[in-house]
């Protein structure tokens, strides 16, 4: 990874075969994934562990702050986002934190407490519902 990326750019191991690309301000998304399919392909490349040809694979997200939908605070979960969606997609593949993913995100994090409370009500009712029957038993 160090040889390939550029200064001001991070390149980081999530996970198993799971790779973030965080990118610096004035980087392009467009730049940020031709990166990381140029990381994605250089992974990919067959070689020798313990005498035997090895291939693995890896899934990148790629996030910048460029454009305004992440603030420096907010890149990693840009690019953790992008991530999901990556092997969301069947890995070996790159996604890049776009508006539209950002709009996905909003409206997920907007919904959270809507299905926290739904929760609730029906673990709720479902209590209501087997003390009554429990009182109609006696």
């Amino acid at each position: 990874l160090n040889e390939e990326v550029g200064e001001g750019t991070i390149a980081a191991r999530v996970g198993g075969d799971e790779f973030v690309l965080l990118l610096p301000p004035d980087a392009r998304l467009d730049d940020g994934e031709v990166l990381a399919t140029t990381l994605l392909r250089r992974i990919a490349e067959p070689m020798q562990f313990d005498g035997r040809q090895v291939q693995i694979g890896a899934s990148f997200g790629v996030a910048s702050t460029q454009g305004g939908l992440l603030d420096d605070d907010d890149i990693i979960v840009g690019a953790d986002a992008a991530l999901y969606l990556a092997k969301d997609d069947g890995r070996n593949t790159v996604r890049l934190y776009t508006p539209e993913v950002h709009r996905d995100v909003k409206s997920k994090r907007q919904m959270q407490p809507r299905f926290a409370k739904a929760s609730e009500t029906a673990r709720l009712c479902r209590s209501i519902n087997r003390r009554s029957a429990h009182a109609r038993i006696r």
